[in-house]
């Protein structure tokens, strides 16, 4: 059995290694450079390693299980990119609306003003309304802007990147690169070739 603090820590790596990872991909989108398909499928790799070993450590060895669980973790580092970049444009339309309008502007009201915006661009208000907006207005890849529906499949296809990265370095059972050699009397011999 596993002890409480065990669980604890366990449970707190397969959320918070996820969640790290995310942002460290969402801040080298905002500082450097959107590292398309590489960042989610890195940050894949991280959050399905983590929540892996946590879910191992609680005592979980079914395969499906821990390749299940890696991929949510992967899925999890993929969702707070979206949920950075949302909270990142959040404070960059405060500031905005706090040069425009002056500091006469409180917190909520320049919350809800945000929210008439994207309404009224979008349709839709708050991280639908951002998402949309995103959407609508493109992103840079290589030398065109990919907007709408291509967009939406570039996301769906770094999605698939990060969840397929974090179920593969979730499974202990996952095959080695090379063959697997032993000493047999004092011989090297190929177990296994892979």
């Amino acid at each position: 059995m596993t002890s409480p603090s065990g669980v604890v820590s366990a449970v707190l790596a397969a959320v918070v290694f996820p969640v790290v990872a995310g942002l460290g991909v969402a801040l080298l989108g905002w500082t450097v450079f959107h590292p398309w398909i590489l960042g989610p499928a890195l940050a894949g790799l991280v959050a399905g390693s983590a929540t892996g070993l946590a879910a191992w450590r609680l005592g979980v060895r079914a395969r499906r299980t821990l390749i299940l669980v890696g991929a949510l973790g992967a899925g999890l580092s993929y969702a707070t990119v979206f949920v950075a970049d949302y909270a990142f444009f959040v404070r960059n339309m405060r500031l905005q609306f706090l040069i425009h309008y002056g500091a006469v502007d409180e917190e909520a009201s320049a919350g809800s003003r945000l929210d008439r915006v994207l309404r009224e661009e979008t349709g839709r208000s708050g991280f639908a309304g951002f998402v949309l907006l995103q959407l609508g207005q493109g992103a840079p890849v290589g030398g065109t802007t990919l907007r709408g529906p291509l967009l939406g499949g570039l996301w769906a296809i770094e999605l698939f990147s990060a969840i397929c990265c974090g179920a593969w370095s979730a499974d202990p059972g996952r095959r080695r690169i090379g063959p697997r050699v032993a000493a047999v009397d004092g011989r090297s011999q190929v177990l296994e070739d892979s």
